[in-house]
């Protein structure tokens, strides 16, 4: 069966109807905060302890574009909310490409979408998806966004299959089984792979900020190489290891 090796980049969200939605919740939520803030109760004096609750509550309020910022961030996990900024793949033992956004639009997470398909349309019309974790993040996360997107998937793409089915191949599951995890780096290291250097997924978000869109293309293509020499090596399908199959 033919294999392809996929790897996506993902940035929070950049909705400004979210970003409200946020705000309003952890607003609500600070309502009781603000009305339980008191002093210690060593505190006796009616200034120092008027002084010390309005400093709580100035903290409070003060920290309530962190808590957005934070609740914001972590919808890069998710794919009702972030979006998909990368998607890197190569078919077989063809050599990787990605298709990589331009800027933070929604209108370009549509056109990756979109050109990534037209490349899965162009290809085998049965394969493996293999990825790190990419049966609980990667697929799920480009089906919620193409719905969110209007986008029709090909039916090739196993959307619906389990880890453990033959159309997917989970480096990340097949190492350490289904609820163990693993980074991708830490299996490079045991199996002697070079892993991701200087950059990691949590460089993404700032590197997009910064507009650097070509590196994050490099950066998705090198997990790429690294999901498909993971792949083989677990497979035996490595140069080193069909050698050995022969002679013995």
């Amino acid at each position: 069966m033919n294999s392809l090796y996929l790897d996506i980049e993902t940035i929070p969200c950049q909705r400004s109807d979210v970003r409200e939605f946020f705000a309003k919740k952890i607003a609500a939520g600070n309502v009781t905060k603000l009305a339980e803030c008191k002093a210690p109760s060593n505190y006796k004096d009616p200034d120092k302890i008027a002084e010390y609750v309005e400093k709580a509550k100035r903290d409070i309020l003060n920290g309530e574009e962190a808590e957005i910022d934070a609740k914001l961030s972590e919808t890069s996990f998710d794919g009702s909310f972030g979006q998909v900024l990368c998607i890197g793949l190569a078919w077989d033992n063809e050599p990787s490409r990605t298709y990589c956004a331009t800027d933070l639009s929604l209108e370009q997470e549509r056109k990756v979408l979109q050109d990534f398909y037209c490349d899965v349309f162009d290809g085998p019309t049965r394969f493996r998806v293999v990825g790190h974790n990419v049966a609980a993040f990667d697929l799920r996360f480009l089906r919620q966004r193409s719905i969110v997107q209007g986008v029709q998937p090909p039916l090739s793409i196993p959307f619906d299959a389990k880890p453990w089915d033959d159309v997917i191949f989970d480096t990340m599951i097949q190492w350490s089984g289904l609820k163990a995890g693993g980074s991708m780096d830490k299996l490079c290291l045991a199996l002697g792979i070079p892993g991701k250097g200087d950059i990691s997924g949590a460089d993404v978000w700032p590197m997009a900020q910064a507009g650097k869109f070509v590196e994050i293309a490099a950066y998705c293509r090198g997990d790429v190489e690294r999901t498909r020499a993971i792949h083989k090596r677990m497979s035996f399908l490595s140069a080193d290891a069909v050698c050995e199959l022969k002679a013995a």
